[in-house]
């Protein structure tokens, strides 16, 4: 389930997620903030998620995962006509079923060219 709303030049939304299987009932819960700039693209933005599953899903191990935490930010902004910037980043806290405490961090970003 989602749901979204504009306020002006912010965007809020959340996201709820619920997975049963035989054994269990895995849910998540994700609220971000969107804040756009002058230029309709530009924006950054500020995300967060916590549940009994990962709220971002990368691989089969993310499957096993008993509790999740997430922070993440971003920023994709415009550098003229052509050149477009993105920028994210983001920490997440997990509790894994053999293992508990792990950590990730995440820093990506690129640079698209629009002809």
């Amino acid at each position: 389930m989602s749901l979204s709303k504009y306020l002006g030049n912010w965007l809020i939304s959340g996201r709820g997620y619920l997975n049963r299987d035989e054994f269990t009932l895995a849910h998540s819960t994700q609220v971000s903030v969107r804040r756009y700039l002058r230029r309709g693209n530009d924006f950054w933005g500020l995300r967060t998620g916590w549940g009994t599953m990962s709220p971002e899903v990368r691989n089969v191990t993310d499957i096993g995962v008993l509790r999740s935490r997430l922070v993440a930010g971003e920023l994709n902004r415009g550098i003229n006509r052509h050149w477009r910037m993105t920028v994210r980043a983001g920490v997440s806290f997990e509790d894994r079923l053999r293992r508990t405490g792990l950590v990730h961090y995440t820093l990506d970003g690129g640079l698209f060219y629009r002809f």
